[in-house]
């Protein structure tokens, strides 16, 4: 049994994704950068605001204003607010966790306004409000180890004892360097890339719980 579960939040805790990336896009094309939801999914999924504003020079030429990300955020969390729906199973697979008296967590690349707004949303903040962690609280984002080693001695969890369940290429790389074993929660067209990586990929919310070696049913 692992110590502590650690979660990422977008994609794995809420189906925030496509609604993030649908503002983004419409953010982008105000500084002159024309992307689909679709394209702009496939180049940010995973990535830090900084990280997107480097992917966006390289891919477009565009240098955004250092400060882009105050109305990205500004425009997302009332999307977010109005649209956020859980992902599938997730509820379920928590209530396991609380059943089996195992500790866990959230680790989001985002801000923690971010996180709030959604767990709230799918009525979630309240279960992770004490656990709660963002990568603007340590010197790197993911793909470095950073976020995830921070989740786990601020929970108290030996790091080689956690679990961390990912659905972005640079949260399993974050995982694995972390020392940490990894589920990443993907598509099977995307399972051998993840598994290369050294995650143990899955599709389905509702195999998590056999994964963790999780009782079946809840109370």
């Amino acid at each position: 049994m692992f110590e502590l579960i650690i979660f990422d939040c977008d994609g794995v805790l809420v189906d925030s994704e496509a609604i993030g990336t649908e503002v983004l896009a419409g953010i982008l094309a105000t500084h002159g950068v024309a992307i689909s939801a679709g394209e702009a999914h496939s180049l940010f999924k995973g990535q830090s605001i900084h990280d997107i504003r480097i992917t966006v020079q390289n891919h477009s030429g565009v240098l955004m204003p250092e400060d882009w990300s105050a109305g990205y955020y500004e425009a997302l969390l009332p999307a977010l607010a109005k649209k956020v729906k859980p992902i599938n199973g997730i509820k379920n697979v928590i209530d396991l966790l609380k059943l089996a008296d195992v500790p866990f967590c959230v680790a989001s690349q985002g801000p923690l306004e971010k996180t709030r707004t959604t767990l709230t949303t799918v009525g979630l903040w309240e279960t992770f409000a004490n656990r709660a962690f963002s990568a603007k609280a340590v010197a790197r984002p993911k793909p470095a180890p950073d976020l995830f080693l921070h989740a786990a001695y601020a929970c108290k969890a030996t790091p080689a004892r956690c679990a961390v369940i990912e659905d972005s290429v640079s949260g399993v790389k974050a995982g694995i360097t972390a020392g940490m074993t990894v589920f990443a929660y993907c598509s099977s067209q995307e399972a051998q890339e993840m598994q290369n990586l050294g995650a143990i990929p899955f599709n389905d919310m509702t195999d998590l719980p056999t994964k963790l070696c999780l009782p079946t049913s809840a109370r």
